[in-house]
């Protein structure tokens, strides 16, 4: 686990996979990178265990505890302060569930102050924030004068402060920091530097904030077929998408903006080890079980867990991996109800970690945090007539199975923080007890300990004092919140058009509307509460839409829209009006005083207002959010569209998705005009609707999950594209210089290289797709496939040593159905000399795929330039009996 790297390093450590392409630049690289790593490793374990042989058995078991709190406020008489102080937990996460987070205007500014007297209370044992006085003395320290503070009198250290803030339904703060979009809506732009840009916005309020850990990315790959039962139910499970490869991608890239924005200072959490996309239940809520072999989650769901701990591209690696609450056939057999959720299976969870880069990245430090040890999952797994919840055996359990840091959230039968509080205690206690009569637990106590020592170091840089740990409260607040605008770009880029096909035809609405036009809007709100006495928010609200049109496009902007003939409806009205007998009748009687004077206007029920806009409307626009979820539910469009199609005749119908895009069958679909996804309920996904709708923008994104409705399915979108020609370059390994076509002898090392092979949104094909390289013998005819090798970055290589065997080879490379690739001639002449031509073949009219834009690049390898071919044809040869190296 690295921090950002200096600029200069991070260049170096991009350009390792090009450079390994060099013998020369490889030898003197690679070792000086990883002797860097390593130094820096042994660096931060040693410091960690320094410290943790100085720390008394509380001292030691505390830090295993991440515990949570309730309130926004701290006092002296908090339990969490007694937590910190006298029992040296290891950490907070706070939540908007237990009211940490308020709605006042000053929230940023509040945070900071809170999360500064956590710390103080962590490192001094008492807090100028809360009172001058020691609050505790028994801490092996002595009082000091409020200006020498920050000198490490006491052997503490600093808390993890905790959030599960991310995007989309996963955001916490609902107001205060910038709007992120969920997982989906990055994953929707196939650009990795959009996930980059966005961890870089969390990371840098964040940290600003005073949070130093946070649960998020989702590693979990979405399964279309769980999507409508799991996956888009529980804000956890929000995902990049469903290819392994490209949510591993998405969240390396996340993972270094995270770090690069808060400068190193926030510890990582990928959720939810190991995959929980294949679930058919809510996580947390029961145990459910996934049925896969070992093999199939090498395959598919431990990819992303691979990739960000040290496969992927980049240098990176997340620090922790919060354990689920799932059983996996293929890792623990013939499981059933009795059977331990793998969370609390320490055979299983070592099986895994045998596995690598995960077996390193675990024995450098990497850290396992346990699911919420409270959750209604786990209280009914453990609960007998007798004990409602064995709180000691729980946190036991879960620290035997090799989880370091012990979330214990909801630790409690009843929900009574006083009583979570005392079984937290009680929890600690009795660990100290074990501890000393145990060696074996005190054995794993001590290597939970230090790991988690070890990532504290890492994200303070080897500085636990106060005054590194603690943020400025004058200085933190300035930006939250203010890259709004880096998010647009990215959601704006993500929106895609699922209905039409874009191949098929690229405008599908017969528009824009014009000042004649009457548009009705149908809106999917949903409630959120960012605390029990905050002001409820609607998420989004339902005159939202319109707003941003009349903004856009009204009186006061291009007067394209005449705003008497816009209306707006949430889906709840809606649905009252499909319930509704027609037609609906009304008979609205004047209220009048004595006078006979008109003292109101009229008022007309909600669903004669819906039926009669839905009359007279020539446009219909519906934003749906899913129909099942953890906010809410609403299937009033796809009754609409299945009890009463009739009042859609005629009109232009057009659907925005602000889920994920699986609430509409095909049958559904085929009723509405336009069938578009955005992915998220924000402002910018608003705004994104607007803009389409008026064709100001083009849908540029590509739904990174099957959508079956309109039989797009990722697996074949994701495969080479038949329609395009594999460029082919062969490098001479031992020409430092310009690669010339005729420096080649025999006895050279050789590497033949694809260019980028891309699928069908025209985006490099994920790593592992393989490529044939094959030889034909042009003396003595015939063909032979002489590499089977997968891609990297889109790539794939094969060296060898240009034999001397007289003759004329063809080289070239093929990939799934894309079969056309430039030709390598290779001439091994009588005189010990070769002669090499590269062929670009004419093309063969095809079909036009997707135009999507291919991602910017990131920090991974930089594509290689093809040489360009010589103008005068040069016989070429294949060497008999090619080295092959796989590279």
């Amino acid at each position: 686990m690295l921090f950002p790297l200096p600029k200069l390093m991070k260049k170096i450590w991009a350009l390792l996979p090009v450079l390994t392409l060099f013998w020369v630049a490889g030898s003197l690289f690679i070792p000086v990178a990883i002797g860097q790593e390593d130094t820096a490793n042994k660096s931060r374990l040693d410091a960690a265990q320094s410290l943790l042989e100085s720390m008394t058995p509380e001292e030691k078991v505390g830090q295993l505890f991440l515990v949570t709190f309730t309130g926004s406020q701290l006092t002296l008489n908090s339990e969490v302060v007694d937590l910190i102080v006298d029992y040296h937990i290891g950490g907070v996460m706070l939540q908007s569930e237990n009211d940490n987070f308020s709605d006042e205007s000053n929230i940023a500014a509040d945070l900071v102050l809170m999360n500064n007297s956590l710390q103080e209370l962590a490192i001094l044992g008492r807090s100028s924030r809360l009172d001058s006085n020691t609050i505790s003395d028994g801490l092996g320290g002595e009082e000091v004068e409020e200006n020498n503070a920050t000198q490490e009198i006491f052997e503490e250290i600093p808390i993890f402060i905790g959030t599960t803030h991310g995007g989309g339904e996963t955001a916490e703060l609902q107001s205060g920091l910038t709007q992120l979009p969920r997982q989906l809506a990055i994953g929707s732009t196939w650009q990795p530097d959009a996930a980059s840009t966005v961890g870089q916005v969390l990371g840098r309020e964040l940290e600003g904030l005073g949070f130093n850990l946070l649960f998020n990315p989702s590693l979990n790959v979405a399964e279309t077929e769980q999507v409508g039962t799991f996956a888009r139910e529980v804000s956890m499970t929000d995902s990049f998408g469903e290819s392994p490869y490209w949510v591993g991608l998405f969240a390396e890239n996340y993972i270094f903006g995270v770090k690069e924005g808060s400068n190193g200072r926030i510890a990582v959490i990928g959720s939810d080890f190991p995959g929980a996309g294949g679930s058919d239940r809510p996580l947390n809520s029961e145990i459910a079980t996934v049925r896969k072999t070992l093999q199939e989650m090498q395959d598919e769901d431990l990819v992303p867990f691979m990739m960000v701990s040290g496969s992927g591209q980049l240098s990176t690696t997340v620090d922790g991996f919060l354990t689920a609450h799932l059983r996996y056939q293929g890792l623990q057999g013939n499981i059933d109800t009795r059977s331990n959720p793998i969370s609390f299976d320490g055979q299983a969870l070592e099986t895994l970690f045998q596995l690598e880069p995960m077996a390193n990245w675990r024995e450098e430090g990497g850290m396992l945090v346990s699911g919420e040890l409270g959750a209604p999952a786990i209280q009914q797994f453990y609960a007998t007539a007798d004990d409602p919840f064995p709180h000691r055996r729980v946190a036991k359990d879960a620290l035997l199975a090799g989880n370091d840091l012990l979330y214990t959230g909801d630790f409690a039968a009843t929900d009574n923080p006083i009583v979570e509080a005392a079984n937290i205690k009680d929890a600690i206690n009795w660990f100290v007890e074990q501890y000393s009569a145990d060696p074996t637990f005190r054995v794993r106590v001590d290597e939970a300990a230090l790991r988690i020592l070890q990532t504290k170091i890492e994200i303070y840089d080897n500085d636990l004092s106060l005054l590194n740990v603690l943020v400025d409260e004058a200085e933190a607040v300035e930006g939250v919140g203010s890259s709004d605008g880096l998010v647009s770009d990215i959601v704006r880029n993500g929106a895609t058009q699922l209905s039409p096909r874009p191949e098929d035809n690229p405008e599908p609405l017969p528009g824009p509307p014009n000042v004649n036009n009457a548009i009705i809007v149908f809106t999917d709100s949903r409630q959120k509460l960012q605390c029990t006495d905050c002001k409820t928010t609607l998420s989004p609200n339902p005159d939202s839409l319109q707003d941003r049109i009349l903004s856009l496009y009204g009186p006061d902007a291009s007067n394209q829209v005449n705003p008497a003939r816009v209306f707006s409806f949430s889906f709840d009205d809606l649905e009252e009006y499909l319930d509704s007998d027609l037609p609906i009748l009304v008979d609205p009687t004047e209220p009048i005083t004595s006078t006979g004077l008109i003292t109101e206007p009229i008022s007309f029920p909600t669903n004669y207002l819906v039926q009669d806009a839905l009359a007279n409307a020539d446009w219909v626009v519906f934003l749906p959010q899913n129909e099942s979820s953890a906010l809410g539910s609403s299937s009033a469009m796809n009754r609409l569209l299945s009890e009463r199609p009739e009042v859609l005749g005629g009109k232009v119908t057009a659907v925005f998705a602000l889920g994920y895009p699986v609430d509409l069958d095909s049958t559904a679909v085929s009723q509405v005009t336009a069938y578009y996804a955005l992915y998220d309920t924000g402002d910018a996904s608003i705004d994104t609707a607007a803009r389409i709708l008026f064709g100001d923008l083009p849908p540029r994104g590509a739904s990174p999950i099957s959508v079956n409705a309109v039989r797009y399915d990722l697996d074949r979108i994701t495969a080479p594209n038949p329609a395009q020609i594999i460029g082919l370059t062969l490098i001479n390994l031992g020409d430092d210089e310009d690669n010339d076509l005729s420096d080649f002898i025999p006895g050279d090392n050789v590497r033949l290289q694809t260019g980028i092979i891309l699928d069908y949104n025209n985006n490099p094909v994920p790593d592992g797709t393989l490529v044939e390289f094959i030889q034909e013998d042009r003396v003595q005819g015939g063909y032979s496939v002489i590499a089977d090798v997968p891609t990297s970055g889109g790539r794939a290589s094969f060296d060898f040593v240009l034999s001397g065997r007289v003759g004329q080879f063809r080289l070239r490379a093929a990939a799934g159905q894309a079969i056309a690739s430039d030709e390598v001639d290779i001439a091994i002449l009588e005189n010990d000399t070769a002669q090499v031509e590269v062929i670009t073949p004419t093309p063969e009219p095809t079909s036009t795929p997707t135009q999507t834009p291919i991602p910017t690049a990131t920090a991974t390898e930089p594509p290689t330039e093809t040489p360009t071919p010589t103008s005068t044809p040069i016989l070429v040869a294949e060497p008999t009996e090619p080295e092959i190296r796989i590279t």
